[in-house]
């Protein structure tokens, strides 16, 4: 409420069967077009429907807290069968959407039906399958701009060994909008033209809508024309990778 933290609470109660994990949020403020008076937020989380984690039978809820209560939890898509994970959230015009990394095979050693989907929530839209983002990405971060465009950042596997290394490269991309949506996609290099190896970027946008991106970076690829090379400014962890 401002001023003072409530008791604790559970958002899920325990199955002894599955458990639940991966929690994103996003905020939406009174100030905000389309928002409540007294704001909103969405939580969207993983679930191990199956209880084996082997399995990676994995599927994403939500619940909605406003006016001081959390609504009832739904499936973001009850007919998946796919392994979704890696929500992240954000609220377009008082309506939350989700996006997240959907494997079709639920198979990490196959890249090619692992892509980005997403969600109106309150609006009652379908899922959209992402086909013009590169597959294979993973921790994918969502902002939306005023005019709600959406805007990701995300790291990209070139191998199924990348999610256990250190290889994934930093991108960006935009969505734009007209008679159809497309992605506009970017990798990000430094300003020695080496790509950025990173993990668990974080995207903001200010009010001009001009992106920042927050990683945890790992080590550089090669120069444009071949070879690598360091530089003063690098880290030594960057440095050894």
């Amino acid at each position: 409420n401002g001023s003072s933290w409530s008791a604790p609470q559970n958002l899920t109660a325990p199955t002894g069967v599955t458990g639940e994990g991966s929690p994103a949020l996003a905020a939406c403020l009174s100030t905000q077009v389309g928002c409540p008076a007294g704001g909103a937020v969405t939580a969207v989380w993983l679930r191990d429907v199956a209880g084996d984690l082997g399995l990676r039978q994995f599927r994403l809820f939500y619940a909605t807290y406003q006016g001081g209560f959390w609504s009832a939890e739904q499936a973001v898509d009850p007919a998946s069968t796919a392994t979704d994970s890696e929500p992240t959230a954000a609220y377009s015009s008082g309506t939350p959407v989700v996006l997240w990394v959907r494997d079709a095979d639920r198979d990490l050693g196959t890249l090619n039906d692992r892509l980005a989907a997403y969600r109106y929530l309150s609006s009652g839209g379908p899922v959209v399958l992402v086909g013009d983002l590169p597959s294979g990405l993973s921790e994918p971060s969502l902002a939306v701009t005023a005019s709600g465009g959406l805007r990701l950042a995300f790291t990209l596997a070139a191998s199924p060994e990348d999610f256990t290394g250190n290889q994934r490269q930093l991108y960006s991309a935009s969505q734009i909008c007209g008679e159809s949506c497309t992605w506009q996609v970017q990798p990000l290099s430094d300003n020695h033209g080496r790509p950025i190896h990173a993990e668990s970027p974080s995207l903001a946008l200010d009010k001009s809508c001009s992106g920042a991106i927050t990683y945890r970076a790992l080590g550089f690829g090669p120069l444009a024309g071949g070879g690598t090379e360091s530089f003063p400014e690098d880290s030594l962890g960057v440095i050894s990778g």
